[in-house]
């Protein structure tokens, strides 16, 4: 019984043990008010053991500390023994700073993992929950011995306790701070998604303006010609020349802004051709728009086209 009470605190375990041992050694069964108070007389003396172990190892002002909690200190007649008890709430950012408040509090009691040294972790929660079961007042009709060590007990599960709901709220908020933050991203990829649409709306425009049947190239046929036919009235008289040294030339029959209106078109007529030749590197304007249209496809969240067909 004695080293079975070194672990459990039941009194009813204890006697399954002993009538365990009886049968094993084919021993009489005693009467159960032997059994009973055998059971009780082992667990007190092995929890005087374990109370006065608790009490060694804590240091005197830990003691005064501990046996200091459950003292009224407010006149709200509150007790800091019943700040052990208190429940985390719900995971919001003000509540993880007063659970973090209240672990650094815990831990300022005292080294509880030193005062339980060598005591069964059974035997622990035994005790925390007996001294959870207690209010302030009822605890102080304890001995001096057993307050200080159901309270460390309780101590020591109240840390436990912060400790994990520290953690738990800790994964929530980031939690929902992650679901926020994909929501907002979401968002952000919506809005981008019209962006992009405009832009592949914009540059179907685009191609269609500089494509052989646009505009564009009417309009750069007609300067090619025009400036064809500047450049035939202008035959002989070298490239490299001014506008300044042809119009001395052409005793001023010339303008020099017409020259300069010339130069212009031909630089034109080039700009258009390196936007042609960009455009068939990317692989011609067929290959680009059936890439415009396998993209516009979809558009506006166009899920319909997906559809299985019917047979």
């Amino acid at each position: 019984m004695r080293v079975a009470a070194a672990s459990k605190n039941n009194l009813a375990d204890l006697i399954n043990i002993a009538l365990e041992k009886l049968v094993e050694a084919n021993l009489e069964i005693p009467r159960f008010s032997t059994l009973d108070a055998m059971t009780s007389t082992a667990r007190g003396q092995v929890n005087e053991e374990i109370l006065a172990g608790i009490r060694d190892r804590m240091t005197e002002e830990e003691r005064r500390r501990v046996l200091g909690l459950p003292d009224v200190i407010e006149l709200d007649r509150k007790t800091l023994f019943n700040a052990l008890k208190q429940n985390p709430g719900r995971a919001t950012w003000s509540h993880f700073k007063r659970l973090k408040g209240h672990l650094e509090w815990v831990d300022g009691l005292g080294d509880t993992g030193k005062w339980l040294e060598q005591v069964a972790s059974t035997k622990v929660v035994d005790f925390a929950d007996e001294a959870e079961a207690q209010d302030a007042a009822t605890l102080k009709e304890y001995t001096d011995d057993k307050r200080m060590a159901l309270t460390a007990c309780l101590a020591a599960k109240a840390r436990m306790r912060a400790r994990d709901d520290l953690a738990t709220m800790l994964c929530k908020r980031m939690a929902a701070k992650a679901k926020k933050a994909r929501e907002e991203l979401a968002e952000i990829h919506r809005q981008q998604q019209k962006i992009v649409e405009a832009l592949i709306g914009n540059y179907r425009t685009l191609l269609q303006q500089v494509d052989k049947e646009g505009p564009a190239q009417s309009a750069r046929a007609r300067a090619v010609a025009l400036t064809k036919e500047a450049l035939d009235a202008l035959e002989g008289l070298g490239e490299e020349l001014s506008a300044a040294e042809v119009t001395g030339r052409l005793d001023g029959r010339v303008s020099p802004a017409f020259l300069l209106l010339a130069e212009g078109l031909m630089v034109q007529s080039n700009g258009l051709d390196s936007l042609l030749s960009a455009v068939d590197k990317l692989g011609g304007f067929e290959a680009q728009y059936a890439q415009i249209e396998k993209v516009s496809t979809h558009h506006g969240d166009n899920w319909e086209v997906l559809l299985p067909s019917v047979p």
